[in-house]
C-alpha cells in the first residue's frame, strides 16, 4: 500500500472524533513507528478521517493523536 492510496475515500469511512461522514482524510506518522507496531527500520502510516466540523475545531489534530494513541497503545486520554 502506498501513501497515495491511503488518501482515497473508502466505504465505511467515518470521522474519528464524532463518527459523522468524513470530509478530510489524514495520515498520522508517529515519531516512534515501532511503538505503533512497525518493524524496526520501517515507517508506520495511520490513516484517519475527520468531518468538516471536527476538522475546523481548534485542537483537532491533538485530539486525533490522543485517540490514535489510545487505540494503538492503550493510553488513557481525555478529549
Amino acid at each position: 500500500m502506498n501513501l497515495k492510496s491511503l488518501k482515497k475515500p473508502r466505504p465505511g469511512d467515518f470521522c474519528l472524533l464524532c463518527g459523522a461522514a468524513p470530509a478530510v482524510i489524514g495520515v498520522f506518522v508517529p515519531e516512534n513507528p515501532q511503538e505503533y507496531g512497525a518493524i524496526k527500520g520501517k515507517t508506520r502510516f495511520i490513516r484517519y478521517c475527520l468531518c468538516t466540523q471536527c476538522h475546523s475545531k481548534q485542537g483537532a489534530l491533538e485530539k486525533v493523536e490522543k485517540v490514535i494513541q489510545h487505540e494503538f497503545l492503550g493510553r488513557a486520554t481525555s478529549c
